[in-house]
């Protein structure tokens, strides 16, 4: 008897002799290769090969599986009309195969799970403001980086509200003390040529991650900088909420998307719930993250600050993004908040076209 997917597959598909191979992945980063390929290899060729994203719609061609299983098919006689993708990644050019994910879903289905914190609450700002707010998240070495880069600068540090990891520190590696991560190595996000300079802060960025509060562990310490928002589990709808009923607390956000390289274009709930939140945002994402969201008939912040940190990716972009986060947080108080005021109409209408989305299952996908 066929497994659910495989009967789900077979029914998108639209034909029988359906074989699904399951791709794991974590951000950007293609999991368990040898075992995606041994499994690949054994699909018979009378059968069609649905190749099934779990969870995440990294870029397959960035991450190499694209050549890969190319390689493969001409090993095996594989034809290239058997081979079929089932990932929300919304950008079709990514791969030279159907994506069946798109005759299931007309939306991505982070779309359709926003409804599930949908709020008509546009919640006043409080007295106490800050400037800008942070919810890490995962440990990854942007974003740890963010964090790092924040708290060594007490007067940008005075206007964040951060949020703690969820992650712990030891006895689980950091992701740039990992090789295999290549996309997050310091040499590269920290790239200083000399050798004693570049010893110090790497030791000091090394010490910030091991000694940083996170979220979810007993006896962790809570400091004013550092927010408890308590969960640790992904999609968590309470954990979604309750950052939502925050917004009264700061201005603007800095998102971390989690997929960040390549040709992908997969909001996850992290950009999804700040739309919900009606707060502008910078948004750590793939290169043209900012278009696809405008593609959709969603507006851009392009008003308050230089957007043309979405022509990039990786630290180029890290880069620029944090330059607007400074210029913004060492404006006087009045300054900020009329650009949060010039802000709330573009926040309302991405709401309202977010709701949309949701309701009436608008197709996103895309082939840029």
């Amino acid at each position: 008897m066929m497994d659910f997917n495989t009967t789900q597959m077979s029914r998108l598909l639209g034909q029988p002799n359906v074989t699904v191979v399951y791709l794991w992945a974590n951000g950007d980063y293609w999991l368990r290769q040898q075992e995606f390929c041994d499994a690949f290899r054994e699909v018979p060729l009378t059968h069609n090969v649905v190749i099934h994203v779990q969870f995440e719609g990294l870029s397959l061609s960035h991450c190499q599986l694209v050549p890969t299983v190319q390689q493969i098919m001409q090993q095996t006689g594989r034809s290239a009309d058997s081979v079929f993708v089932y990932s929300p990644n919304a950008i079709a050019n990514d791969t030279p195969w159907i994506n069946l994910f798109w005759r299931q879903w007309q939306v991505s289905d982070e779309f359709d799970r926003s409804k599930m914190y949908q709020t008509d609450v546009d919640t006043p700002l409080e007295s106490q403001w800050q400037t800008w707010a942070l919810f890490a998240g995962r440990r990854t070495t942007p974003r740890l980086l963010a964090l790092y880069d924040i708290w060594r600068d007490p007067a940008l540090r005075q206007k964040c509200l951060l949020s703690k990891m969820i992650e712990p520190a030891p006895p689980i590696l950091q992701p740039f003390e990992q090789a295999d991560l290549y996309l997050d190595q310091l040499d590269e996000w920290m790239p200083i040529t000399n050798p004693i300079e570049k010893m110090l802060t790497h030791k000091n960025f090394r010490g910030f991650c091991q000694n940083m509060p996170i979220d979810s562990v007993d006896g962790a310490k809570i400091t004013d900088q550092y927010l408890d928002v308590s969960s640790g589990e992904n999609r968590n709808f309470d954990l979604t909420k309750n950052l939502i009923n925050l917004g009264g607390k700061y201005l603007f956000e800095i998102t971390f998307e989690t997929m960040t390289r390549g040709l992908t274009f997969t909001p996850s709930e992290k950009t999804i719930r700040t739309i919900m939140a009606q707060k502008p945002l910078v948004v750590y994402a793939p290169r043209h993250f900012l278009q696809h969201l405008q593609s959709l008939g969603f507006k851009t912040f392009g008003n308050l600050w230089d957007e043309s940190y979405d022509q990039f990716d990786g630290l180029e972009r890290y880069q620029r993004i944090m330059k607007i986060v400074k210029n913004v947080a060492d404006m006087p108080a009045n300054q900020q908040l009329e650009l949060y005021d010039n802000s709330r109409q573009i926040c309302n209408h991405n709401k309202q076209r977010l709701i949309a989305l949701a309701h009436r299952r608008v197709n996103v996908h895309s082939n840029s």
